[in-house]
């Protein structure tokens, strides 16, 4: 069921790292690190969010939408444009437009 956002240490239950104390998947074991795979299997940002995409259309979910691909920021700019790198999504309530904006770097779990 839902999880209540209060658990998880702020107001809009972004981080979830208070729970790893219960939800460690093996206890007393060393973090499994996939980016050495992910390098290995030339992963960039794009292939990432892509693979997500592709994740969830396997479960029998929609496709994000072209714009998603086409107005979504995904990386921080390198034409020298000064952006808010803060990550956040946006529904606009029209089952048509679902954007992110987030400076994603390749290989960044934290």
């Amino acid at each position: 069921g839902p999880l209540p956002a209060h658990l998880l240490s702020d107001m809009w239950g972004r981080f979830w790292n208070n729970l790893y104390k219960i939800a460690e998947p093996f206890s007393g074991k060393p973090a499994i690190d996939p980016s050495p795979a992910m390098k290995e299997q030339n992963y960039t940002v794009l292939k990432m969010f892509h693979t997500g995409d592709d994740f969830y259309a396997a479960m029998g979910l929609y496709r994000v939408p072209d714009t998603f691909w086409d107005l979504s920021m995904l990386e921080k700019p390198d034409d020298g444009r000064e952006v808010i790198c803060h990550a956040t999504a946006w529904d606009f309530y029209d089952a048509e437009d679902y954007r992110i904006r987030m400076c994603t770097r390749d290989f960044s779990f934290e």
